[in-house]
């Protein structure tokens, strides 16, 4: 089984023949800067940037972490924003749907633990400011998930490259 087969399979994914044609040439760029960056380096990380990190950046963080276990890449993901909020109920709700396990950490700032492979750390979502010091500050790609974290966020320090992905 490919690796997209078991991803498919696992996440009951059956509708990537309906990205839109611009889409695809964003996602094939971004591929590609990805693609030359692993050939030079032993690791990558990828930050989802989004305005409150509370929805789009936390689904781009999982599934780039699913994505780049399953396709066995070094490239460790997280999610930030211009402003610290939660993660929306209906990323939970959702990742729920698509078969994830949840476990939720009561505190200052909910912990959402994600789950997706068996004897694997979870992925960790919380909402966090782009500044903030659980951050990676090297070998960074800054992707931004929305236009307004594209427009307050121009300069995010320490990373290699910004690039802008926003989904509506």
């Amino acid at each position: 089984m490919t690796s997209i087969d078991y991803m498919i399979q696992k996440f009951n994914l059956k509708e990537f023949d309906h990205i839109a044609p611009n889409r695809i040439k964003l996602l094939n760029e971004l591929a590609t800067l990805i693609t030359n960056k692993l050939a030079l380096n032993k690791l990558l990380n990828i930050n989802f940037v989004c305005t409150h990190n509370s929805r789009r950046s936390q689904f781009s963080q999982v599934w780039a972490t699913v994505a780049s276990t399953v396709y066995d890449l070094p490239i460790n993901c997280y999610s930030s924003g211009t402003e610290v909020t939660a993660v929306h109920r209906n990323v939970i709700d959702s990742l729920k749907r698509f078969g994830f396990e949840i476990e939720t950490t009561r505190d200052q700032n909910v912990l959402i633990k994600v789950y997706f492979q068996e004897k694997m750390d979870p992925i960790l979502l919380y909402s966090k400011k782009w500044d903030d010091a659980s951050l990676p500050v090297t070998n960074t790609f800054a992707i931004m998930t929305c236009s307004e974290a594209d427009v307050d966020c121009p300069v995010i320090p320490g990373t290699e490259l910004r690039f802008s992905l926003p989904f509506n």
